[in-house]
């Protein structure tokens, strides 16, 4: 009987879906991660509630304990009533990918978002090079009750302080609303304003209302809705911190799926995406002492360097990421699901008048060897026969682990003699340095000679395979007797 086919990793993703631009870049993450890991035959499926409806994720949340699913991400936060369910499913080897740290006494968690810290450090900096060094600043941080707005600010605030000498901070609000009043009372109390921070999506808000003031005052905040973008263009906001929403989406759906492939991993820490900094196009003719290329020049490089090391950062982790979806993590040989992709191309490329041939093989008595030994010594017998196909096959031939103890190799474009000479030279290099005498049980199939198509390949090696283990099995019966 032929093993059971490769079972596929399926993803859950629990997110809001409501008319926003953050909902909007983080679900295309989401989905271009999605459709990068389809390849790989990763199934993400997506649950939508209502924004901040905690009833809503804990009833999903609920319902997929005992689910088929590896992972789960839950963007792009969650209140921390949903602990004890997500440690639920930790218990159940099934990590949550959340986007805030507040879920550490949750279990086996991962976290994927940006460094508020460090993203408000940038803001201050920016702020600072844009006033020259020198004036107040107005702050509006948001609700310092929300984790990320606090963080920003501590971010934002212990950076200004590095410039202390030249900036004096003049703090203003702390919520959601009224942001027009509170400009008007800092307007009105603080003449000679300098600059403004908004820690929150409510910029466009302050923005309106300095716009009527007739003000250019350098302005610094944190937003990613559609209302910003006329305000940078016409010089009422000076600049925009973009805490990259579709990396966040699409790197919490990979995190899912590593996680799924190296169940042996504990993660419990932040994976970080950058900050940028989005400049207003006509920020040039800005008043400050030197000209803003000038000013932003070090700090413009600092985050292409960043930026550009987190790219190589991702590149490398997706290469990982595809390596660990296409080799058998004991052997280090194609896995079976990834022979199974190979096999048919390689077979069409030989239906005009080519040739292929197929050996399947697995190992005789390994289940004494393990049973004997134990299961350390039975890994490192199969990590033998897999050092033994690799060493004789050709650099175009493919070797997989096709499942337990079984292996095959493609040979494209071999014949039968091809075939039986690697047969050969595979059974002499396992009778070298080999104590446990391991021995191979190897059918041998062509096509088109023996089979039409990539399952009939297959079947046929596989009944050669039994033959061989059955002939073998007679001739030591015959010695002994």
């Amino acid at each position: 009987m032929l093993p059971n086919l490769y079972k596929q990793i399926e993803i859950a993703v629990i997110a809001p879906t409501v008319p926003e631009e953050f909902f909007d870049l983080l679900w295309k993450g989401v989905w271009s991660a999605a459709f990068e890991l389809a390849s790989f035959g990763v199934t993400v499926q997506t649950f939508t509630t209502d924004k901040h409806d905690a009833a809503a994720q804990l009833a999903i949340l609920t319902d997929l304990l005992g689910s088929r699913f590896g992972a789960i991400a839950l963007v792009p936060a969650h209140p921390l009533e949903l602990n004890a369910v997500i440690g639920e499913h930790c218990n159940e080897a099934r990590p949550v990918i959340t986007f805030h740290s507040d879920a550490a006494h949750s279990g086996r968690c991962s976290f994927v978002g940006t460094s508020a810290p460090e993203a408000g450090a940038l803001a201050a900096e920016a702020l600072a090079k844009f006033m020259g060094f020198r004036g107040k600043v107005a702050t509006f941080p948001g609700d310092l009750g929300f984790e990320q707005f606090a963080q920003r600010y501590h971010g934002f605030h212990r950076e200004l302080d590095r410039y202390s000498d030249g900036l004096k901070e003049v703090f203003c609000h702390t919520g959601l609303g009224q942001f027009p009043e509170a400009l008007e009372r800092a307007l009105t109390e603080h003449p000679d304003l300098g600059g403004i921070y908004v820690g929150c999506a409510r910029a466009h808000l302050i923005a309106a209302a300095l716009k009527q003031t007739g003000l250019r005052i350098p302005f610094v905040g944190f937003d990613n809705t559609p209302a910003v973008p006329p305000y940078l263009q016409d010089g009422t906001m000076w600049a925009v911190i973009d805490e990259s929403v579709h990396q966040q989406g699409y790197i919490a759906v990979q995190r899912a799926y590593e996680m799924c492939v190296n169940k042996a991993a504990e993660y419990s820490q932040w994976v970080r995406v950058p900050s940028s900094l989005v400049l207003a196009s006509n920020s040039s003719g800005a008043r400050v002492g030197q000209s803003l290329n000038e000013a932003f020049e070090q700090l413009i490089r600092q985050q292409t360097a960043q930026l550009s090391s987190y790219q190589e950062m991702l590149e490398s982790a997706n290469q990982e990421l595809q390596r660990l979806a296409e080799t058998d993590a004991l052997t280090g040989l194609l896995n079976r699901r990834k022979f199974e992709e190979i096999l048919p191309l390689e077979l069409n490329r030989a239906h005009s008048g080519g040739r292929a041939s197929l050996l399947m093989m697995d190992v005789d008595h390994f289940k004494q060897c393990n049973d004997n030994f134990g299961h350390h010594v039975g890994d490192e017998a199969l990590r033998t026969v897999a050092q033994a196909l690799k060493s004789q096959a050709r650099e175009t031939d493919f070797c997989a682990r096709w499942g337990g103890d079984e292996f095959c190799v493609l040979l494209p474009g071999a014949g039968p003699a091809d075939a039986e000479r690697l047969r050969t030279r595979i059974c002499d290099a396992l009778r070298v340095g080999n104590p446990l005498q391991l021995r191979l049980s190897i059918g041998v199939a062509h096509f088109p000679d023996d089979a039409s198509t990539p399952n009939e390949l297959v079947i046929a090696a596989d009944r050669a395979m039994y033959h061989d283990k059955r002939t073998a099995k007679l001739a030591r019966e015959v010695v002994a007797s």
